[in-house]
Order: C-alpha cells, then structure tokens, then sequence
C-alpha cells in the first residue's frame, strides 16, 4: 500500500477523532445510549488514541520497536489529546471542558498501542531468526 494512502487514513481517522472530540455534548447522547457502564468515555479515549497510535505506526512504515518512532508517536498522540482538550473550553464553552482524566486516557491509549506492537513485532522478529537457523 502506498505512503499516501496510508496517510490519507490517517487524517480521516484523526478528522473523525477531531468530530468527536469538538462535538456538543448533546449530538453524543446517540453513543451513551448502546455503550453502557462506569466510565465508559474513558474506555473510548483509551481505544480511540490506541487506534491512532497504531495508524500512525502503519503510517510511518516502521517498526514500532525503534525508540524514536516510539516516543513520536506517543508524542503526536498526547500533543493531539491535549489540543482537542483545549479546543473543547475554547470552541464549546459551558458544553465540553478540560478533563485531566481523559488525556490521561489518551495518553495510556497511545502508550499500550505502541508497547503492544512493539512486543508484537519483536515475537515476530523472533520468530522469523528461529526459522532462518532452523534451515541452516
């Protein structure tokens, strides 16, 4: 698959986390009617931020086990969290405010994304060098 497309859903995805996150509160009633238990918006940051962590590991076309990729993402992914937090007191006053506990879900969204591919691709790593000195 191409860079550029890669890219592309990227954006779409960060656009549709942007809707969400920049919607009044009253247009996400809809979702709290199906998703149903304690602190269920802090299980959605959680899989939305892992979910953009995880395409923007795809997106960059490299290991997730490199350090430096590692922290970009992350760092992409909470700088994002954090905007969307200010937008909200900015853009919806008196609707949407700045809440700690949700960046702090973002945040270990990203951060479990990352550490799972990382462990995903390093098995995989591990793998492939065992099948290579099993021919020998």
């Amino acid at each position: 698959m191409s860079v550029l497309i890669r890219w592309i859903v990227v954006g779409v995805y960060a656009a549709l986390v942007t809707r969400l996150s920049l919607a009044p509160s009253s247009s996400l009633k809809l979702f709290s009617k199906y998703i149903r238990f304690a602190h269920s918006d802090k299980v959605v940051h959680f899989a939305m931020y892992g979910v953009l962590a995880a395409l923007l590991v795809w997106a960059f076309r490299v290991r997730a086990t490199r350090v430096k990729t590692a922290l970009w993402v992350a760092g992409i992914c909470v700088g994002y969290g954090l905007l969307m937090e200010i937008l909200q007191i900015l853009l919806l006053p008196g609707d949407r405010h700045f809440c700690l506990v949700d960046v702090t879900a973002n945040t270990a969204g990203a951060v479990a994304s990352v550490l799972l591919l990382s462990l995903w691709a390093q098995s995989h790593a591990a793998e492939r060098l065992n099948g290579e000195a099993d021919r020998e």
